[in-house]
């Protein structure tokens, strides 16, 4: 039987999907055990990738069943391949579509299934169900309904029930995908980065997010270590944890970082992973520095108390911010995450949560548009919080009862220039010394005087130098004493010319 598992991947994501291959492995391993003959390919795809170049991949494989991997940036291709796909493929091929935003709400999906263009929706982890219907299909049986699989039955679509998992439980029946695949191995080692997936679940409930409301379940730490020691075999330059929270038990925490001490002695590896700061300990903090951490990434979303509540979130402050200072103090990046268009939030209150950020020290800000996703607390809040958001434009709010599109357009304006002129820079001296001296700590504002100018005068972004010019003409605006100002333009040459010739 051949299975072909198709993805569709985000603009500028170049390194291989990690979900479709575990589900391969998944199939790879599980397969004999019940005398199945699968053969899977997988087929990746560039979000650019023409509609027709897809459909002659998949007709060259001649698959027996076909599986999507559905997620909010590549919505409207998968719809369209939907569409279009029985054209391609044999009579009695069964198509099925599953990833994190297969969603049973979703009409176009259902209508999709009455009418016979689709077989199944799998909602939640895909190894077992997906592993259902492969046994299934193999078998010559239609699809059978069992948890977080919907599909037809003779009296119209079946009773959907969720998965449940077991808090706490280990998750070493997924096997490693690196192991199995030769191909997956080559082309991660090849692209300079393995991502690695150590659990699944997370027991905080954030209303935006997917992955809450799931039991926390991990690999055994055992199964942790052989995984790693097969990956220093191959001397891989950076590990990419994707775990939800990298450091919930102290015990293991500790325990992974001294192993990962002895990962890097022996490749120079550096790692990243996603950080609760407030759990963060100064010891995991050292440890974190012997093993090459290059940098980790926490989730501040916003400093204001009522959108906190409002997504069921909670920060530390006073831990948060000690947390953040030793992890710079040991040359650690980090990057701090902030959500514009949070429920309730203007315009003003998240330039308050961006210049909290800036002020933390010489982090990078990665600041995104609020998105509604599928199976998510918030899906369900669209009303009261008056989320205006199109799929097209993938579920990215354009408006809410508190941020009117006008004001969402100045924020996506100021988030293009922290990134033009903060986190893709280095984190300029420069710029700390002109928000403190002109602008009294609101970064901000700072932002604000730069786009001004930059739509007075757009042609200064065709200057060589630019950034040098703009910040130039900002300090030659302000009132600021000539020594003070002789100091600054001096940082600024060696930020912005000196730095980049180097």
């Amino acid at each position: 039987m051949k299975v072909c598992l198709i993805s569709i991947n985000a603009k500028s994501f170049s390194l291989p999907p990690y979900g479709v291959w575990v589900l391969k492995a998944y199939l790879d391993k599980y397969s004999p055990e019940k005398d199945l003959q699968i053969d899977t390919e997988i087929l990746s795809f560039s979000s650019d990738t023409p509609m027709k170049t897809i459909e002659d991949a998949i007709a060259n494989v001649n698959p027996d069943l076909v599986g999507l991997s559905h997620y909010i940036w590549n919505d409207s291709q998968t719809i369209n391949l939907l569409k279009r796909l029985h054209k391609v493929i044999k009579a009695d091929t069964k198509v099925i579509i599953g990833g994190p935003h297969a969603d049973r709400t979703d009409e176009r999906l259902i209508a999709y299934l009455e009418r016979g263009l689709l077989d199944a929706i799998v909602i939640g982890e895909g190894e077992k169900p997906l592993f259902h219907i492969v046994e299934s299909v193999s078998k010559g049986e239609e699809i059978a309904p069992i948890d977080g699989i919907v599909c037809r039955e003779e009296k119209g679509l079946n009773s959907y029930k969720p998965q449940v998992h077991l808090l706490k439980q280990d998750i070493n029946f997924l096997p490693n995908p690196y192991q199995t695949s030769d191909e997956l191995l080559a082309s991660s080692i090849t692209s300079g980065s393995i991502q690695y997936e150590t659990s699944r679940g997370c027991p905080f409930s954030c209303t935006f997010c997917d992955q809450g409301h799931k039991a926390y379940r991990s690999l055994t730490m055992e199964r942790i270590k052989l995984d790693l020691s097969f990956f220093a075999a191959y001397k891989p330059k950076h590990i990419d944890f994707l775990d939800g929270t990298f450091n919930l038990s102290p015990k293991r925490t500790i325990e992974l970082l001294n192993y990962l001490i002895e990962i890097n002695q022996s490749t120079g590896c550096t790692f990243h992973a996603e950080i609760k700061p407030e759990l963060l300990t100064s010891e995991e903090i050292k440890l974190m520095k012997k093993a090459n951490f290059s940098s980790v990434e926490l989730g501040l979303q916003s400093i204001h108390t009522s959108t906190l509540k409002a997504i069921k979130r909670r920060n530390v402050w006073e831990k948060l911010e000690k947390t953040v200072g030793n992890l710079l103090d040991e040359g650690i990046d980090v990057i701090l995450n902030t959500i514009i268009g949070l429920p309730g939030e203007t315009l003003q209150l998240w330039y308050e949560s961006l210049d909290y950020c800036f002020n933390l020290g010489r982090v990078k800000i990665l600041s995104n548009v609020l998105k509604i996703l599928p199976n998510t607390v918030m899906s369900q809040q669209v009303e009261e919080f008056g989320f205006e958001y199109r799929r097209e434009n993938f579920n990215a709010i354009e408006s809410t009862n508190a941020l009117s599109k006008e004001d969402l357009h100045k924020a996506i304006v100021i988030n293009k220039l922290v990134n033009m002129f903060w986190n893709q820079v280095n984190n300029p001296i420069s710029i700390q010394l002109l928000t403190h001296h002109i602008y009294k700590d609101k970064f901000h504002k700072l932002l604000e005087d730069i786009s001004n100018l930059l739509l007075a005068e757009p042609k200064l972004l065709q200057v060589k130098h630019f950034h040098v010019e703009v910040l130039n003409r900002i300090l030659d605006n302000s009132s600021l004493e000539e020594e003070k100002n002789f100091q600054i333009k001096a940082q600024i040459q060696k930020d912005f010319i000196q730095e980049v010739a180097v």
